[in-house]
């Protein structure tokens, strides 16, 4: 499953261990990332996508760099990319 949790008073305190059936994205967030929290969510969406989506990786290594440049704020790639 995919790890949905929180530190509080330890290390994944409050959390779940599923997947979700939803996960909503508010698009206009993600500019104000700095570059390093956007690649540690790259790291996250690569292993997600070598476990369960073959189609999710082929986008990440074709237009992975674009994505981050942009912060996937535009493109139809990373509108794939965060379905």
């Amino acid at each position: 499953g995919i790890k949905v949790a929180a530190n509080y008073h330890r290390k994944n305190g409050i959390g779940a261990f599923h997947s979700p059936l939803h996960t909503f994205i508010d698009r206009s967030f993600l500019p104000t990332l700095p570059e390093a929290d956007v690649l540690s969510g790259v790291g996250e969406m690569m292993k997600a996508a070598v476990i369960h989506d073959r189609k999710l990786f082929d986008v990440l290594e074709r237009a992975g760099p674009e994505m981050v440049r942009t912060k996937f704020a535009e493109g139809p790639d990373a509108e794939e990319a965060i379905r």
